[in-house]
């Protein structure tokens, strides 16, 4: 029991006689582990095999058991003995402690012929992929739990079908090729043929080009010749037409003259005609002046007669204004009147 766990009830504050009970209560389990050791070396020594993973997953269940044997002590004692809760504990630690190594080695060798056929089937479907994969884009699955012959089925299918494949596209690259030859040679023809009809079309419009300089040359010489025949026929025509002005000025002054004498007679006439009309008019007018002023010197006489008849009576100040206003007027109109008497 010693070898396999040593725990000083000391170091928890126990008194021997009790760590003893306590201790007494775990003895069961550790002489189970006592015998476990034995049988997981024995384990331990096997070869690799089916019968190595059978024995460790038997002993492994077999340290389950212990294991969950003491945890349930555990559960007891600590239950009862409350101040011996830490020594219990140490118990149980120093138990699992012990334990879940072999556990864990155990579990491996359960497990590792497992690791060992998932290792192979990467290995083979890496393999089938490898030889798949330049005949196919993507990887089929199940490659490495495929049986031989459907793999071989597969392989051969996918081989004829990239051949096919290949085929085609060989056959497809030789008409692309074939239609790009013809394509080719027919622009080349095109080419030849747009080249021969440009050296037409330059031949043609060189021509044309020298025709129209020839007939631009003729135009131009015969412009010269209706210019100077132009100019000739207005320098003419100018003569003539300045003659014709210069006489029909001269003539438009001796009217005009003759026109101004004329006038200058009939404004000296007229003249002579009004002031001997004035003359005779303000002649008359005397005459009427001195006819009439006998009676006119009457009619002034008569108007400075008029005369307003005075207020009887005494008059208020908000009248006399009135009064004063009235005055006025007939004082004016005595002397519009006496204007108005020639």
């Amino acid at each position: 029991m010693n070898e396999i766990v040593k725990i000083d009830h000391k170091e928890y504050g126990l008194e021997e006689k009790k760590a003893a009970q306590i201790a007494a209560q775990f003895q069961p389990m550790l002489d189970k582990m006592q015998e476990l050791e034995i049988e997981f070396n024995a384990v331990i020594c096997l070869d690799s095999g089916p019968e190595k993973v059978a024995a460790a997953k038997e002993c492994r269940l077999k340290y389950v058991k212990v294991r969950t044997g003491t945890a349930e002590i555990h559960k007891l004692q600590k239950a009862f003995y409350l101040a011996g809760g830490r020594y219990v504990d140490g118990w149980k630690n120093a138990q699992i402690f012990a334990s879940q190594g072999n556990e864990d080695k155990l579990s491996e060798i359960e497990h590792e012929a497992a690791r060992i056929e998932a290792a192979k089937i990467e290995t083979l479907r890496a393999v089938r992929w490898a030889e798949l994969a330049p005949y196919m884009e993507s990887e089929p699955a199940m490659l490495g739990v495929m049986q031989d012959e459907v793999f071989g089925h597969m392989l051969s299918g996918a081989k004829a079908a990239h051949e096919s494949k290949l085929a085609a596209e060989k056959k497809a690259e030789d008409e692309r090729l074939k239609a790009e030859h013809k394509e080719a040679e027919a622009r080349e023809v095109q080419k030849l043929e747009n080249i021969r009809l440009r050296a037409e079309a330059d031949a043609f419009q060189k021509a044309r080009v020298q025709e129209r300089y020839i007939a631009d040359k003729k135009e131009i010489e015969y412009q010269k010749t209706r210019d100077l025949e132009r100019k000739k026929q207005e320098a003419l025509l100018q003569k003539v037409r300045d003659v014709a002005n210069a006489k029909i000025h001269a003539e438009r002054e001796a009217r005009e003259k003759a026109e101004a004498e004329i006038q200058a007679q009939k404004q000296a006439e007229a003249k002579r005609e009004a002031d001997q009309i004035a003359k005779e008019k303000a002649e008359a007018a005397a005459i009427a002046k001195a006819a009439k002023a006998p009676e006119q010197k009457r009619i002034k006489q008569w108007i400075e007669s008029f005369e307003l008849p005075e207020m009887t009576g005494t008059v208020s100040d908000e009248n006399q204004p009135i009064i004063n206003v009235i005055q006025a007027k007939f004082n004016s109109f005595k002397d519009w009147a006496t204007g108005q008497v020639l």
